[in-house]
This record gives structure tokens, C-alpha cells and sequence, in this order.
């Protein structure tokens, strides 16, 4: 057997690959038949491939030489948590806790966990499991958990929480976790047997804390790094407002970015009314539909849809857009954002 090359015409240009030919004989003399296609390999490969043709030994074993490997199955949620902190310098002051996911490209009948759930891989189409995963402030993983695909990451606290204190016990922890675990549930079961913890709030709180924001009293942690301290009216919790330079930087430029576009499309819609008849139903459906594609900056906008009573000016008018920007999301967003909007109430 030997290696020999073939080429071939693709959309006008010449491919190279490789293949195993072996030749045999017949009644009509010699002929050659291919054993294997190679494609386009490297150098190193094909001279690998011609030896184990012609029967020359390598320094590689044969898989049926190889000897079997000894395996050992380790159970790793019982390993000792002294002697992981010994070979790694751990701290267990602080644990940070998320939650990811993994899909299945089959119909995985055979895992009751997989199931069709919040997909952040985009493919909402397939089945999938969730992974919880704690780790230590290095970020050395502490615990795991593996849940059904559709488990929404707010329900799987407690029982983190539980698993953890379980296995490293309660005290000294302040626990970490963003906004998509946080609820009334999961504050209140956190409050229980005085647990600290550290949780993402959305930024819709941002409104209780206006006045705050707009003073100039911020503590710089590192360059381009400010926080500030703001206790609750119930005196129960800090909040801890943080403002990043470059954060503020993508903020701006995205927040832009869907400002444009709803104001293009409001525009759109605006030389659309004037031009022909519209009702208001399906006016506001598209007014809706651009608003929530872009709810970025959906909450900058005011939006109203007017019929217009007797003769419309112009003509075959039914209805109008008026559109205008919130004085007190704007004041919101230059703090929070880092840059103000001023902007007048338009009637197109």
C-alpha cells in the first residue's frame, strides 16, 4: 500500500488531498483501489500513515499492546476540606455562586433532568441541564450541583445555601450571587440565622437611591472604580451603589445604540401615518414591538398615539405619533449612565 495524491477542481480553484491506495492483482493485469481517504493532512501524518502501511514499527504502541489502565473512581463532594485548604491556600470568607447550563444535541429521553429551559447558549431548541457551581474567592470550586433544564436559577438557593453549610459549615460566610437570584424568598431566607451576603439588585432600584446618585460624595476603590455606601430606610441593609469608568463607557455606547433605533423607527412610522391611513391598534403594536426590541432605551421615550378628530391635516391621516424623552429617566441616566439627555417633546 502506499499514499498518492489527488486533485480536484472546486468552483474554480484546485483542492489537494490524500489518499491510501493499494494495488491487487487480476485477470487483466494490475489495479489499484483506494483503502482510505486522507484529505488534506500534514507531512508528519502521511509519513505515520505510510509506516503502518508498509508494517514499520514506531515508538507508539499498538492499542491491543498498550497495557490497561488501573481506573479509581473519587467521590469529589467528600473530599476534605482541610487538606484541600492545605494544598491550595484557600479562603472560605467569601463564596460567589452562578448558575450555567449545558444543551444536548439528541433527545436525551434517558436524562429526566434534561428539559427545554432559559437557554444561554441560544438554543432554546434543544434540551439542557443546569450546572450550579460555588466557588471560593481564588476561584476554586467548593461544591456543584446539577439541575433540571428548566429550573429557574431563584429556586436553587436555598438548597445551595443548605449543601454548602452542610458540607463546610455556617460561619464566616458572606455570600455572592447576581440579580437573577434574587427575590423576596431568597432575601428573606438569606436574613435567616443572620447570614451575610452580597446580591446584585436590578437597575430599576436605581430610582430610590436618585438623590444619592446625583451627589458627589463617591469613594474611589481603585482608578475608575467609585462606590458608595447607602443604608436602607429600614436600616436592615447597605446598599452598595459602584460606578465603573469603563462600565460607563459600554453603558454610553449601547445605550446610544437603541436610542438611535427607536428614534429611526419612530420616525418611520411617522412618514408611514403620513402617507397613508393608519388605525391606532396596529399603530401601537409597532410602537410596541420597536420598544421592546430595544428596551434599553425603551424607558427614555414617551409615546402617544393620537386619533385625529374631523378633517386630518395632512390628508388620509387617521392617526399621529407624538413622542418625547422623561425629564426624571434622563436625570437617571446621566448619573447612573455618566451622560445626560436633553431632549424636546416631538409631534411629528
Amino acid at each position: 500500500m502506499h499514499l498518492r495524491k489527488w486533485r480536484k477542481r472546486v468552483k474554480g480553484r484546485t483542492e489537494e488531498y490524500w489518499a491510501l491506495v493499494e494495488s491487487y492483482r487480476t485477470d487483466r493485469g494490475p489495479r489499484q483501489r483506494i483503502v482510505a481517504y486522507l484529505g488534506d493532512v500534514e507531512e508528519a501524518a502521511r509519513e505515520g500513515v505510510a509506516q503502518a502501511a508498509r508494517g514499520v514499527r514506531t515508538h507508539q504502541l499498538r492499542l491491543e499492546e498498550a497495557e490497561a489502565p488501573e481506573w479509581v473512581q473519587v467521590d469529589v463532594k467528600r473530599l476534605r476540606v482541610e487538606r484541600l485548604g492545605q494544598l491550595f491556600d484557600l479562603e472560605y470568607d467569601l463564596l460567589l455562586y452562578d448558575v450555567t447550563s449545558t444543551y444536548f444535541e439528541g433527545l436525551a429521553e434517558g436524562n429526566p433532568q434534561a428539559q427545554r429551559g432559559y437557554s444561554r447558549d441560544h438554543r432554546p431548541d434543544c434540551k439542557q441541564v443546569c450546572i450550579a457551581l460555588v466557588v471560593a474567592r481564588g476561584g476554586m470550586p467548593l461544591g456543584y450541583q446539577v439541575f433540571a433544564g428548566d429550573r429557574n436559577d431563584v429556586t436553587t438557593v436555598k438548597e445551595i445555601v443548605e449543601y454548602i453549610e452542610g458540607q463546610y459549615g455556617a460561619a464566616d460566610r458572606i455570600w455572592v450571587m447576581d440579580r437573577g437570584m434574587v427575590s423576596e424568598e431568597t432575601v428573606a431566607f438569606l436574613r435567616e440565622e443572620s447570614r451575610r451576603y452580597i446580591l446584585g439588585t436590578p437597575k430599576s432600584s436605581l430610582r430610590r437611591f436618585e438623590q444619592p446618585l446625583l451627589e458627589e460624595d463617591w469613594e474611589t476603590v481603585r482608578e475608575g472604580l467609585e462606590v458608595k455606601l447607602c443604608p436602607s430606610s429600614e436600616g436592615e441593609e447597605t446598599f452598595i451603589l459602584c460606578r465603573s469608568a469603563a462600565r460607563r463607557e459600554k453603558e454610553q455606547a449601547m445605550h446610544a445604540r437603541f436610542e438611535q433605533r427607536i428614534e429611526a423607527g419612530l420616525e418611520k412610522l411617522a412618514e408611514s401615518c403620513r402617507k397613508r391611513k393608519h388605525r391606532a391598534g396596529v399603530l401601537e403594536r409597532r410602537i410596541g414591538r420597536l420598544l421592546e426590541r430595544n428596551s434599553r432605551a425603551a424607558g427614555l421615550f414617551r409615546v402617544e398615539v393620537k386619533e385625529q378628530a374631523g378633517r386630518a391635516v395632512p390628508p388620509n391621516n387617521a392617526v399621529r405619533a407624538f413622542w418625547g424623552f422623561l425629564p426624571v429617566w434622563s436625570e437617571i441616566a446621566s448619573s447612573s449612565l455618566g451622560h445626560s439627555v436633553q431632549k424636546p417633546i416631538r409631534s411629528p
